[in-house]
């Protein structure tokens, strides 16, 4: 038997109706994507992070 991802989350959620289930994934996948986007955001400030404090110690080796 072929378990999919609408089968597990029709379940696990217990919906009444179609559309109640498709409102739940719909919102899951919102969520799954705003926290995607969250962390590619973080990730890009800790590597810009990363390169300025390169760069200033850089700096500082060649005025010293």
């Amino acid at each position: 038997m072929v378990v999919n991802y609408f089968m597990v989350m029709e379940r696990l959620f217990r919906a009444n109706g179609e559309g109640t289930t498709m409102q739940l994934l719909d919102l899951f996948a919102g969520l799954l994507w705003l926290s995607s986007v969250i962390f590619l955001l973080f990730v890009l400030d800790a590597i810009i992070t990363v390169i300025f404090i390169v760069n200033n110690r850089q700096r500082q080796r060649r005025w010293a």
